[in-house]
């Protein structure tokens, strides 16, 4: 596995300006006030997820120790006021502060570990109410490295320097940051995660869209009991998830429901898919969920994931081939495919 996340932040709402509901299923926020984050529009279509004050902080969940990382983001500011620079994302181990990446008021970047200067640009500003797809790759290490690409291009390079934040060679999680002006937003969007292992994806991918499909009809398997009517689809095809105003049940181990979704904008290749399920406990008895994917003959079927409570939470999974051909996923091949959920 070399993808470990995609987030494409077009399943959080549809109306720019409103709170982007259920974010805090996928991401740790410091803080989750409306009137601190926005939805967006987005870099090429759907929609982006917008800072606009009091410094909010978005912050994955653990996604194992990774020696080596690759995080790639679309990023587009509106102004930047005062002097000073301003932190775009951070990787930590635990709370360990690692290499972080800063704004500067002029418009250059600057990488950090913790508050310590590693690298700097001159002269590669890339202005005001302008997308630009940033890419940060870090080997974490007393002697790692860093490299930092603003649309496909290597502006700073640091191939030995000490990139370790705490005792441990690698990070767990990362952080995308806010703004503390209202006037100067950030906009956030297509962000992928990957590590260096595996034979695919494990390097820079350069600019990529993620797109974002919702189910439309049921699938050739539903063995789960709506909450209203006979359209177990109609119950989870909501943007944003309506939490416990629509979805469907089951307590029966080995229980799915497969879903038919939208077929996808793009027709480009595809570096992988993320299957995303919203669920929560109705009581006290815990219970796990898996993910499904049928592609042509082929049923897959992830590992069991436990939910843990009644409060809603996410959980994903990448596959990087289509597990019907052991090739990287094409267009036409996600539209015949039908993903849902089964009781673990």
């Amino acid at each position: 596995m070399a993808l470990l996340w995609l987030d494409g932040f077009d399943s959080y709402g549809t109306t720019d300006g409103n709170y982007p509901t259920g974010i805090t299923n996928r991401y740790s926020l410091s803080s989750a006030l409306t009137g601190n984050l926005d939805v967006a529009d987005g870099r090429v279509s759907g929609k982006a997820i917008r800072s606009v004050i009091n410094s909010v902080t978005i912050t994955t969940p653990s996604l194992g120790n990774i020696a080596t990382i690759v995080v790639g983001f679309a990023f587009r500011y509106t102004q930047n006021q005062g002097a000073g620079t301003l932190t775009i994302l951070s990787l930590l181990e635990g709370a360990n502060l690692g290499v972080n990446l800063r704004l500067r008021h002029d418009g250059d970047w600057e990488v950090y570990l913790g508050s310590t200067l590693i690298g700097a640009t001159v002269g590669k500003c890339i202005g005001a109410n302008a997308w630009a797809f940033l890419e940060l790759k870090v080997a974490t290490s007393n002697t790692g490295s860093v490299e930092f690409r603003i649309n496909g291009e290597t502006v700073i390079n640091e191939p030995s320097v000490d990139t370790q934040p705490g005792a441990n060679s690698y990070v767990n999680t990362v952080r995308i940051h806010g703004h503390n002006v209202a006037a100067d937003q950030h906009d956030f969007d297509d962000l992928y995660i990957l590590d260096t292992s595996g034979s695919v994806n494990n390097n820079f991918l350069g600019s990529r869209k993620v797109e974002t499909i919702f189910p439309t009809a049921e699938g050739s398997q539903i063995d789960w009991t709506p909450l209203s009517g006979t359209d177990n689809a109609l119950m989870v095809d909501d943007n944003p998830h309506d939490s416990a105003t629509t979805y469907n049940t089951s307590a029966t181990s080995g229980h799915r429901d497969l879903y038919a979704f939208a077929d996808m904008a793009g027709t480009g290749d595809i570096d992988g898919i993320q299957v995303v399920i919203v669920s929560a406990q109705s009581d006290a008895t815990p219970f796990s969920i898996k993910d499904v994917v049928k592609s042509g003959a082929t049923v897959d079927v992830g590992a069991g994931q436990a939910i843990g409570g009644t409060t809603y939470v996410a959980k994903q999974r990448v596959l990087e081939e289509n597990p019907d051909t052991t090739n990287p996923w094409t267009a036409s091949e996600i539209n015949s495919a039908e993903f849902g959920i089964e009781v673990a």
